[in-house]
């Protein structure tokens, strides 16, 4: 799956919270539950399914997540494939 993270994301995210941070909001905004990202792993729910899921996040993603914690404004829009099927 192909996630965009969005100049809306970066402005409305918060460095230093797994729920707030862009990704956490890119994801919620294509129906993904209960969100938390860290440097390495998201974790959520989506659909039907009320287990928590574990994926790593690839290399991208990662390094804009320490990124973003460290200076917002070092970040741009981007986008990351999160492998995931459903």
């Amino acid at each position: 799956m192909i996630v965009e993270v969005t100049e809306r994301d970066i402005k409305l995210g918060k460095p230093q919270e797994p729920d707030s941070c862009p990704i956490a909001r890119s994801l919620k905004s294509y129906g993904f539950r209960d969100v938390s990202v860290g440097s390495t792993w998201t974790i959520f729910t989506i659909g039907k399914v009320e287990d928590k899921i574990r994926v790593q996040l690839p290399a991208n993603a990662r390094q804009f997540v320490l990124k973003f914690d460290r200076d917002r404004a070092s970040v741009k829009p981007f986008k990351f494939v999160l492998p995931v099927r459903f």
